[in-house]
């Protein structure tokens, strides 16, 4: 629900629900099953009709799991200056903050993230982006003694990192249906534990097709690779390479004016280079598909 308070300021808060269910063998995923609620608010203010609008945001999620190991508090800030500048801070508390179980999904974090984003006029295509980001994290030493043993680490109280990542994008409009969008991206992240550092090179292309008014077609294909410079495999000396595949697939469909139809397909392939029989779970493919209706007020 959004509301203009003044000719140049507005605000908006907004919450949902979501329950979740997950199956797989041996109930070993019944315990994620539970509910998520959130809710959050933004304010936008312009201070000249022509300049982009100051926006402040905030959101707050809780997500409550059938094992209550997992129940945890998300929050999230940001202040930011149109899709030009932006700043963020995230936080990721966990309830069982006194036992703190060692397992790698119950890891509290904090991170302050900064965006920059520049517009580009090439030639004549659509506008092009070009991004930067950091963020500067820590995260909480509660790692479960596999972990450990596998990455051959020691506790050393809060890990902190550091991650660059840097993106061009450029968008051809083929004709008044079809968009193709070609995207590169490079990542890279340091800290005070070198197992965690690692680069990322990614190529993507999205196709956008709109074959009716109503009707919206999304297809993204990408290839991402990754290199691990302190983490050697398990039989020779070379440092360990992950090579990932997706495929996402969207239909939307608005069935009316406040009524929406999507759903969505995302395929994930991990491949790696790593040959020691411990780690071998690092090959695997992953498959999602849903369906969301969507109501608007």
């Amino acid at each position: 629900m959004s509301d203009s308070i003044t000719s140049r300021l507005v605000g908006e808060v907004r919450g949902n629900a979501q329950y979740h269910q997950y199956f797989g063998r041996e109930e070993m995923l019944t315990t994620f099953t539970g509910y998520t609620g959130e809710m959050g608010g933004q304010l936008s203010y312009r201070l000249i009709e022509q300049a982009p609008a100051v926006q402040l945001s905030y959101r707050l999620q809780r997500h409550s799991r059938v094992d209550p190991v997992f129940d945890r508090w998300e929050q999230m800030l940001s202040l930011g200056w149109g899709n030009i500048l932006k700043y963020t801070y995230k936080l990721k508390q966990f309830d069982d903050s006194m036992t703190r179980r060692e397992d790698f999904q119950l890891v509290s974090f904090y991170q302050h993230q900064f965006n920059f984003h520049l517009r580009l006029k090439l030639w004549q295509m659509l506008l092009a982006r070009l991004s930067y980001q950091l963020a500067f994290q820590g995260y909480e030493d509660n790692l479960n003694v596999l972990v450990r043993s596998v990455a051959e680490l020691k506790k050393a109280g809060t890990r902190l990192g550091q991650h660059h990542q840097l993106s061009f994008r450029v968008p051809y409009l083929v004709t008044n249906q079809l968009i193709i969008q070609p995207e590169v991206t490079y990542q890279r992240n340091r800290g005070n534990v070198p197992f965690y550092h690692f680069s990322i090179s990614e190529g993507r292309l999205v196709t956008f097709y709109r074959f009716q008014e109503k009707r919206l077609v999304q297809l993204m294909t990408a290839w991402r690779k990754l290199r691990f410079p302190h983490r050697q495999t398990g039989n020779d000396n070379r440092f360990r390479q992950d090579l990932q595949l997706r495929l996402e697939g969207k239909f939307r469909w608005k069935l009316t004016d406040r009524l929406t139809l999507t759903a969505d397909y995302h395929r994930y392939q991990n491949r790696t280079n790593e040959t020691a029989l411990r780690l071998s779970f690092l090959n695997f493919e992953q498959n999602w598909c849903w369906v969301t209706i969507e109501y608007a007020n």
